[in-house]
């Protein structure tokens, strides 16, 4: 498990969840969000969690540069968990 001492960066947390990303994905407006939060998110709301822009479209795009600073994070600090 991750040293209590270690602070995880902001941007490898999502903003809804606050917890380290699994799965991140960006939305159409290209903010970041872990996959299951913002589908979570978007079944009862059409805009941006963070900005509250309306958003044209709930495609989702896996962000595959916030994953690996994700997995080179863990590795680095001994993270056993998901």
């Amino acid at each position: 498990m991750l040293a209590d001492r270690t602070r995880i960066p902001d941007h490898l947390v999502c903003p809804i969840s606050g917890e380290l990303f699994v799965d991140p994905v960006n939305t159409v407006l290209g903010y970041t969000y872990e996959r299951a939060d913002i589908e979570e998110w978007f079944k009862n709301h059409s805009t941006d969690p963070l900005t509250n822009e309306i958003v044209s479209s709930k495609v989702l795009t896996p962000n595959r540069s916030i994953k690996a600073a994700v997995d080179e994070f863990k590795t680095a600090n001994g993270w056993n968990g998901p």
